[in-house]
């Protein structure tokens, strides 16, 4: 069973500076205006009673590496809290209005606008590293010789790059080309062995 019925697309909205405060405007409040045609956060949401259904939820969406991701998650009768600014606001619809927490649901997760649905994200990337001590300990005595012969005859940059470095960052295109010397000299079973990721 779904935790919500549908979801609809508020807008984008950005910050402005009204030319008039409004008469009852709290200190605090918030001026913004939907980008697609300049409609008043304050005046047509977040100070008028009846603009959602108190079964509803917002929800912030913000676009980082991993697509449109979920940011703030409020109840809708908690409508002046929500933090808007240069972002968009889907509402989320038929969330059950006993739970407390609905956050818990959707915050962090993403938002797929083609099928207006909530969607898993995919994980950050997690850098693979190896460190350098990893690999001497790793290596016999024999393997250590070639491993200096084989750095003896890179270039200058290229032994003090591997010297100076505390670790070797597989994403780093250096690193390819030290696992094709690897494999030359050990084998590709033996050089995965030798430049395995190292442990946290």
């Amino acid at each position: 069973m779904s935790d919500y019925t549908s979801i609809e697309i508020l807008g984008d909205f950005d910050f402005y500076t009204p030319a008039t405060r409004p008469e009852l405007a709290p200190g605090d409040a918030l001026f913004m205006q939907r980008t697609s045609d300049g409609l008043d956060w304050y005046e047509n949401w977040s100070h008028k009673p009846d603009a959602f259904d108190p079964n509803d939820v917002l929800a912030t969406v913000l676009a980082d590496d991993r697509g449109a991701v979920i940011q703030c998650v409020l109840r809708a009768t908690l409508v002046q809290q929500m933090p808007v600014g240069k972002e968009r606001i889907i509402v989320i619809k038929g969330v059950d209005p006993t739970i407390e927490k609905p956050h818990r649901l959707f915050e962090q997760k993403g938002f797929d606008e083609a099928t207006l649905s909530i969607v898993d994200l995919p994980g950050l990337a997690v850098p693979v590293i190896t460190y350098k001590r990893d690999i001497w300990v790793r290596c016999t005595d024999e393997e250590a010789d070639i491993i200096e012969a084989v750095l003896a005859k890179q270039s200058t940059r290229k032994q003090n790059m591997f010297r100076d470095a505390q670790y070797l960052d597989h994403a780093d295109p250096y690193f390819a080309e030290l696992m094709a010397g690897f494999v030359q000299a050990f084998g590709q079973d033996r050089a995965s062995q030798l430049l395995a990721g190292s442990s946290a």
